[in-house]
């Protein structure tokens, strides 16, 4: 079942604002090159990261075509190339809405030269070529794709997808991914899914979205309250907690949708589970007589390990990259704080720390290098990178209520559900660490929570 999500699949900017820079800002590089970082843990400074907009603009008119049908498939094309361009944050990107025709002489062989004043529009890259269907009814499409570098006057990528015709935004992601690759040197994740839960009727199931494009898919049809989904290292199927009456139980089921499993039948409830690295363990926080608990199940609900056992609560629990440790939150402190635990034992220890806050949700960066987390600013909840090697501690987020980050599979973005001043729903963004920027990629009527980015 595919639902269309709002009325139009363009993508919303949000603008951090310049009034929270500080004269004590301090911007230091990060061991990484994606991140410009900030501020030391310990001195508590929150330092705001704005850069200027790019001025780097590129157009994706509609491809060229001779038939209303391929004039169709190639403006939606188009448009998913400019989308996917946008959700990175760094480049300004023009679709079929600012350039409804193409620009200029659709004869060219490789997207260019053109007659149109390409540098008088402030154009840098330009997204051209062609759309042809290959039979009568025209299931199967040709689609040529061109990156014509106005600088340098030539066609500096070209690109043929053959396939069916309803395949166009596939094709485009892959087109958007190549020319992100020519810009930056890094591979792009555009057409990577997310899943998320969404509340309808006063049921919460999970659907996924493909990056970049406006169109979510319901995967469970379960009539509960689904959430906390993530991924199996291999991407074949998901896990979930899945409330029905009293019971809350792990659930799986395929990463393309279908019946869903039941994993653990316990009398008291399993939440947030995670996958192990090797795909064999599930790690969960589970409530028994109060508290809530991190073990260890396996695939056919066994608890295997209980791996803390207190009066306080631990929960939110995040395999590392390598499998080694744990990260999870605890309020065996008085606040919520992030700590980490040894996959094979011992005592925990603090790892995120805010002062007069409460911090939860932690996501490894793919490298393990970093910690995204959510914690209190104010009355509300503010997206936080942490440097495991400094201790540094970075806000991302300013405006709004932003918690449940998950790292992207190249640890460039992070996707987390964001509401809105004046809104009680929530919707999914992605903040481009390249960029520092926020981009609103899923804005629906209904309550979206717990995203999380497929491997």
């Amino acid at each position: 079942m595919k639902i269309r999500i709002g009325n139009s699949p363009a993508l919303r900017r949000l603008a951090l604002p310049q009034s929270a820079l500080r004269q004590s800002a301090l911007l230091l590089k990060l061991a990484s090159p994606l991140l410009l970082l900030l501020t030391s843990a310990e001195a508590q400074v929150d330092v705001l990261i704005t850069p200027p907009d790019s001025d780097f603009t590129i157009a994706a008119p509609p491809l060229c075509s001779t038939s209303s049908g391929e004039l169709a498939a190639a403006t939606l094309a188009a448009k998913t190339v400019a989308t996917d361009m946008l959700v990175t944050g760094k480049y300004r990107a023009q679709g079929p809405d600012a350039h409804p025709t193409p620009l200029g002489d659709c004869s060219a062989a490789d997207g260019g030269p053109f007659t149109a004043d390409l540098n008088g529009r402030g154009i840098n890259i330009l997204v051209s070529g062609k759309t042809r269907f290959a039979d009568d009814r025209g299931r199967l499409a040709v689609f040529d794709f061109y990156a014509y570098d106005v600088a340098q006057a030539k066609a500096v990528i070209g690109k043929r997808y053959e396939g069916r015709s309803d395949e166009a935004p596939n094709f485009a992601h892959q087109f958007a991914n190549e020319l992100y690759a020519y810009l930056t040197g890094e591979a792009g994740p555009f057409g990577s899914k997310i899943v998320f839960t969404a509340n309808t009727g006063g049921v919460r199931e999970l659907y996924a979205l493909r990056l970049g494009t406006a169109e979510a898919t319901q995967l469970t049809e379960e009539k509960g309250q689904a959430t906390a989904p993530s991924w199996s290292p291999s991407g074949d199927k998901i896990i979930f907690t899945l409330q029905k009456k009293s019971a809350t139980d792990l659930f799986t089921i395929p990463s393309a949708g279908g019946r869903a499993q039941r994993i653990t039948f316990l009398p008291g409830s399993e939440k947030r589970p995670r996958i192990s690295r090797d795909g064999k363990q599930i790690l969960s926080s589970v409530e028994i007589s109060g508290a809530e608990s991190l073990a260890l199940f396996n695939f056919r609900g066994r608890l295997m390990e209980k791996l803390t056992e207190s009066d306080a609560n631990d929960i939110d629990p995040a395999w590392s990259p390598d499998g080694s440790h744990i990260a999870f939150a605890s309020n065996r402190d008085g606040r919520w704080t992030i700590y980490r635990l040894a996959a094979n034992g011992g005592d925990a220890r603090p790892l995120v720390q805010k002062k007069g806050s409460d911090c939860r949700s932690p996501s490894w960066s793919p490298d393990g290098k970093l910690l995204a987390v959510s914690c209190t600013v104010g009355s509300e909840h503010q997206l936080f990178l942490q440097n495991l090697a400094s201790n540094e501690l970075t806000q991302l987020t300013f405006k709004g209520d932003n918690t449940a980050p998950s790292f992207s599979p190249d640890g460039r973005f992070l996707v987390y559900r964001t509401v809105a001043a004046g809104r009680s729903d929530g919707d999914i963004a992605i903040f481009s660490l390249p960029a520092l920027r926020t981009t609103l990629v899923l804005q629906t009527p209904t309550d979206d929570d717990d995203p999380s980015w497929a491997p």
